[in-house]
């Protein structure tokens, strides 16, 4: 991290598209190890056989939306980061610039 430089993800575009290739990778790793059985996460035990579709569909609805709500979590997490620095930044250098405020800090450190 280099100060007042360009961060990558502090763009939404590279945030969702880090949380779709991780969630992708994710999913193929897996269907690899587990076939279809991969699946077997969103039918609960006991389901009536003809109920069980549409659950799995229920299910694989939100499994899908993970990936959208993590890209807008770390986008989030990242901009309030930048926003507090930026802000607290801002602040420090108005205060120090203020010439009566920073001559009282001079003088406290003195005596």
């Amino acid at each position: 991290m280099i100060p007042y430089s360009f961060t990558v993800t502090s763009h939404f575009l590279i945030t969702l598209g880090l949380s779709f290739s991780i969630f992708i990778g994710i999913t193929l790793v897996g269907f690899q190890r587990n076939g279809l059985h991969f699946l077997s996460f969103s039918l609960p035990a006991g389901v009536p056989l003809p109920l069980a579709p549409f659950l799995v569909l229920l299910e694989l609805i939100p499994h899908c939306f993970r990936a959208l709500s993590s890209g807008i979590r770390l986008f989030a997490n990242m901009m309030a980061g930048h926003s507090s620095v930026k802000i607290l930044s801002g602040f420090t250098w108005t205060m120090l610039c203020m010439n009566d405020l920073f001559y009282f800090i001079v003088d406290l450190f003195k005596n």
